[in-house]
């Protein structure tokens, strides 16, 4: 009967995801480390660079074309909380390992706390991070190098730090659950911690919270009472006075039903995720009422849905299988148009626009913010260039600007004149760049050889087709077992590392406008040698980008990539130098018995694998050659037996060091 009763449940399951048309974008391209105890799980999406990101047990995916193809971004042994990213370079994890940091898409994460972290969010800029978990609140301005404790001074030590969310006006939203008393209460910072404004509580066991990009009153959680039951009733709190006050809606008598999931879209559109069949519940009128659209049910304590329109949704079941619908769940929804007082908030992300484009191309813009189409009554242009401009569409979030140049006239500037229902005007500037692009080109030195062991090497870097100075981003990538990295400079002496992202093996920099020049070594990446002749090390410079909003209507990056190759010395003793400074060991050898009367035992304090041991006359002949294979061995036998009495040379050649030494033969 149970057996009956399972397949019965998959077959509600399935059917339900048929119906509300939701998709597995994640069916045989990604896996999962797999942790014992697994209870935490996470998914998040970046407008700016449209990734979304998935943690799951001790992996970290994600994919930036909604689940075509799947990037992995790393496997560990810790619990992944929650996910952060900034953009395309910038990201923190937050794991029960510690919180981690990339400035290279996930390539590689550098520890930036080794304490357990629930959550972890990004502030006003990169450099700005906020990090949350037991019984602590921390704040960093500098990368994670250094960490002030924020914690409110009014709060019980008693609390636990379970989830943070951050605008970038400096707003910090944390939730708390207090452990004494059996509450939990959101505290609201708008100066990096040093003050805190305590909201009226609300049901224990609240793993999540969600903020409204528009409405900036508005605030939403979720009551689990799985983990922390205390009256059997859950639900969703939402506040519209930043927590003033509380109501509750949603309510549901089974402490099995929601799961800790909750997000908002930036349509203003609510969403939460249940562990029953009703999958991802959806609210379009800020948790007045509810309805379910599908998708599959979550694990509890986790954060596994995520909205980017009201049509779009991403959502993960309890093994980490990744769906999406893009069109609501097939559900119909009527949207209400949010609020926007035009006087204080702004219309629009950004007043000036430069479009990025060659003849005869349209380009498309993102940057209404908080606007339905009602709002803009009618659209104009003016100017000289006017003609050249078009708007193709207007959505709720979104003007798309066609630009199709009729000349090849450089920087074609028009005004974008809106006209809003409220009879006010507003000006968006346009640039439009119809020049052909420069082909931009980052090079380095092919080839460095060096005479010196634990002597610096100095690798120049330049941009080639600079038509003016442009700052630069690049990364840095290197070997660490054969050359310890040092620094980037640029010629006068000034470091460019970027603070906080410096790793083992790589590091990301920045070269200022004042050091770059068309055609010139703009910096260079500083080494210590620690390599011999039997090994070559190679020194990647990629990821070229240039920060300026007006660099890419100039430049064309063609080659974003180039490789210095690194030989060392060679000669007597070079390799046990090597070996000295990479591993503080200095290797030894020894052969007995000597003299002998046929057989000889080679042995070494480090391992003889792959290397090659020959027998050799005083005027040079081989008698006897041998190819160690790559088993971790340290002795060896050699058998002289057939050879005429005299002295011999053994010669022993690893990958780090070559050695002769005499032999005694006597029959």
């Amino acid at each position: 009967m149970k057996r009956l009763l399972l397949v019965i449940v998959h077959l509600l399951f399935f059917a339900s995801l048929s119906e509300a048309q939701w998709t597995n974008i994640s069916a045989g391209k990604i896996y999962y480390q797999s942790l014992q105890g697994q209870y935490g799980s996470c998914i998040t999406y970046n407008s700016k660079s449209n990734i979304l990101a998935v943690g799951f047990g001790g992996s970290v995916w994600k994919t930036p074309n909604h689940g075509t193809t799947w990037i992995n971004s790393g496997d560990g042994n810790a619990t992944i909380f929650d996910i952060d990213l900034f953009d395309n370079s910038d990201g923190l994890l937050s794991t029960s390992g510690g919180l981690y940091l990339t400035h290279n898409s996930g390539l590689s994460w550098q520890r930036i706390l080794d304490r357990g972290v629930l959550s972890s969010h990004f502030v006003r800029s990169n450099n700005e991070i906020v990090a949350v978990g037991l019984e602590f609140c921390l704040f960093s301005t500098d990368f994670g190098a250094n960490w002030n404790s924020i914690k409110p001074a009014n709060a019980n030590p008693h609390i636990d730090y379970d989830h943070v969310q951050t605008r970038r006006s400096g707003e910090i939203y944390v939730m708390s659950l207090d452990l004494d008393i059996k509450q939990a209460y959101v505290f609201l910072s708008t100066n990096n911690g040093n003050s805190w404004v305590e909201t009226s509580h609300v049901d224990w066991d609240c793993f999540s919270i969600t903020i409204d990009s528009c409405d900036t009153d508005f605030i939403a959680t979720v009551n689990e009472e799985i983990y922390g039951p205390t009256d059997g009733i859950t639900g969703i709190y939402l506040s519209r006075d930043k927590g003033t006050s509380w109501t509750f809606s949603n309510q549901i008598n089974s402490v099995m039903y929601f799961c800790g999931s909750i997000t908002m879209s930036p349509d203003g559109v609510l969403f939460t995720q249940t562990r029953t069949n009703d999958g991802v519940l959806r609210s379009t009128d800020h948790g007045t009422s509810w309805v379910s659209i599908g998708g599959p049910p979550g694990l509890s304590d986790s954060r596994t849905v995520v909205a980017i329109s009201v049509d779009t949704i991403f959502a993960a079941d309890s093994n980490g299988t990744i769906y999406m619908t893009t069109n609501s769940g097939g559900v119909p929804y009527s949207l209400t148009s949010p609020t926007l007082n035009i006087l204080n908030d702004t219309l629009f992300a950004n007043d000036t626009i430069t479009i990025c484009d060659s003849v005869n191309t349209a380009s498309y813009f993102l940057f209404a913010k908080c606007a339905l189409p009602l709002n803009i009554v009618s659209t104009s242009f003016q100017g000289t260039f006017s003609q050249d401009y078009s708007v193709l569409s207007l959505s709720h979030d979104s003007i798309i600007i066609g630009f199709h140049p009729s000349t090849p006239a450089g920087f074609m500037p028009s005004v974008l004149l809106l006209t809003l229902s409220d009879g006010t005007t507003r000006k968006i500037f346009l640039n439009g760049s119809a020049k052909p692009k420069t082909p931009l080109a980052l090079s380095t030195s092919p080839l460095i050889e060096s005479d010196t062991i634990g002597g610096d090497i100095h690798i120049g870097i330049k941009v080639d087709g600079l038509n003016t100075p442009e700052s630069v981003n690049m990364n840095i990538n290197f070997d660490n077992t054969k050359l310890r990295y040092l620094n980037t400079t640029a010629p006068d002496g000034t470091i460019l590392d970027i603070p906080g992202s410096t790793t083992s093996n790589s590091s990301r920099i920045h070269i200022p406008v004042q050091y770059v020049k068309s055609d010139t070594v703009s910096a260079y990446s500083n080494f210590t040698l620690l390599l011999e002749n039997s090994v070559i090390s190679k020194v990647n410079f990629d990821a070229l980008d240039l920060p300026s909003g007006n660099a890419p209507c100039i430049y064309s990056i063609t080659k974003p990539d180039a490789q210095t190759t690194v030989i060392g010395p060679s000669g007597c003793g070079i390799g046990i130098i090597s070996m000295y400074m990479r591993d503080s060991v200095i290797p030894k050898f020894f052969v007995s018995p000597n003299p002998t009367n046929g057989e000889v035992t080679i042995s070494s304090n480090k391992s003889l694998s792959n290397s090659v041991i020959e027998v050799i006359s005083v005027i040079g002949t081989v008698y006897l050659h041998k190819s160690m294979d790559d088993q971790e061995m340290k002795t060896t036998m050699l058998d002289l037996s057939d050879f005429v009495s005299g002295v011999y040379y053994i010669s022993i050649r690893t990958n780090s060091t070559h050695i002769i030494m005499p032999i005694t033969l006597q029959h």
